[in-house]
């Protein structure tokens, strides 16, 4: 992730700000990212090993956000509490928990478990987001 992120640094269309986003798999790298990048932000959706990498959530010193859905059978209530108390207390990590949401709500070519309310509110909160960081 870091080799991408020097690349596209580099490239004549960045502005020197470069941000991580991803689903699923991705989300778990987007946490990553900001643990062990130097990325300027990240945005994680609905993350599915990040309960592998729990250590390095008080480590994390870039802005990230975590959207998880609270139905997400990926992350089952056990594995969402230590998932939000390892980022608890890091002021570099806002966690938004979408209460109908399942794992996936983010897909619209998954109707089973698309969710429009909650994708719209993440879609948003990501957006403002990086403008915050990425200006």
């Amino acid at each position: 992730m870091q080799v991408g992120i020097d690349y596209l640094r580099q490239h004549p269309a960045c502005t020197n700000k470069v941000g991580v986003v991803g689903y699923c798999l991705g989300g778990t790298m987007a946490y990553l990212a900001a643990s062990r990048t130097d990325t300027d932000a990240a945005v994680g959706y609905y993350g599915t090993r990040i309960d592998s990498y729990l250590d390095d959530g008080p480590k994390i010193g870039r802005p990230l956000i975590l959207h998880l859905g609270r139905l997400d059978h990926r992350t089952p209530p056990p594995i969402m509490s230590a998932i939000l108390a390892a980022v608890a207390g890091n002021n570099n990590v806002e966690t938004f928990i979408y209460e109908n949401a399942h794992h996936g709500f983010a897909n619209h070519t998954r109707p089973d478990v698309f969710d429009s309310e909650a994708t719209r509110a993440a879609n948003e909160r990501s957006v403002q987001f990086f403008r915050k960081h990425l200006s």
